[in-house]
């Protein structure tokens, strides 16, 4: 199941992507797009992760995957690098969250 999020936070992501993948800057709008309209949990996109280079919404998790055929040693670290800053983007939209929540 994915995790329901706002337009800029995917806007966001994407942003990211941009920067360390190299993901395509015209399937942005898509990408954003898919996960706010169509609440999908993978999201395949053009980078230099290969051609089955994905962002995932599910489980609780948001993180980056390639195709094992397409996995190089650098590649496979530029995923843990990404992965580490979704998971961090992640955390910290939920706890402003809850905070903005709390405080009401």
């Amino acid at each position: 199941m994915p995790i329901i999020l706002p337009k800029e936070f995917f806007q966001d992501v994407y942003d990211v992507l941009e920067e360390n993948v190299e993901a395509s800057h015209w399937e942005r709008e898509d990408f954003v797009d898919y996960f706010i309209n169509n609440r999908g949990n993978e999201f395949y996109f053009c980078s230099n992760l290969g051609p089955g280079g994905a962002f995932n919404n599910q489980g609780g998790r948001i993180y980056l995957s390639c195709n094992p055929e397409d996995k190089t040693d650098e590649i496979y670290s530029t995923i843990e690098n990404v992965n580490e800053i979704l998971e961090e983007m992640l955390v910290d939209y939920m706890t402003n969250f809850k905070r903005k929540k709390k405080d009401g």
